[in-house]
C-alpha cells in the first residue's frame, strides 16, 4: 500500500500534518524531508523553497522572526513553532499533534505547495 501523500498549501498559518492526526510522544525522534516551491506575494519572483526565501528576505511579523520568510515550520501540540526547512531531525520535547506551516506574516497571497515526508521512529508518512 503506498504511503499517504499530501501537500501543504500555504494559505493557513499552521495546519495539522495533512489532517492525518499525526501524533508524537515526548522523546520520539522526528525526521522531516520536504520539497516544493511557493510564491509568497503577487510578485512571481518572490518564491521560497522549504529552506526559505530564494531572495533571502525575512518577514518581520512571521512566527519565527529570525528565520527566512517562506521556510517550512512546525510545532507539536501547543509548543512554540520551530524551523524545519528542507531537512531536519529532532527529538520531540513534548507530545501532541504535529502541525506544519509557512513562516510568513501574510498568508492569503501565498500560492504553491511543499510536500513533506515525516518519519517518527519507524513510522513514515508523506504529507
Amino acid at each position: 500500500m503506498p504511503e499517504p501523500r499530501r501537500a501543504l498549501k500555504p494559505r493557513r498559518a499552521m495546519v495539522l500534518a495533512a489532517g492525518l492526526g499525526l501524533m508524537v510522544r515526548a522523546g520520539e525522534i522526528l525526521t522531516c524531508e520536504s520539497s516544493g516551491t511557493i510564491q509568497m506575494t503577487d510578485d512571481a519572483r518572490d518564491t521560497a523553497t522549504p529552506a526559505g526565501s530564494t531572495k533571502g528576505r525575512r518577514a518581520p511579523n512571521a512566527p519565527i522572526v529570525n528565520a527566512l520568510a517562506g521556510s517550512l515550520i512546525a510545532k507539536i501540540g501547543e509548543s512554540a513553532p520551530f524551523l524545519v526547512g528542507d531537512r531536519r531531525s529532532l527529538r520531540a520535547t513534548s507530545g501532541g499533534l504535529v502541525y506544519l506551516g509557512i513562516n510568513d506574516d501574510h498568508l492569503p497571497d501565498n500560492n504553491g505547495e511543499f510536500v513533506v515526508t515525516i518519519g517518527i521512529q519507524g513510522r513514515t508518512t508523506r504529507h
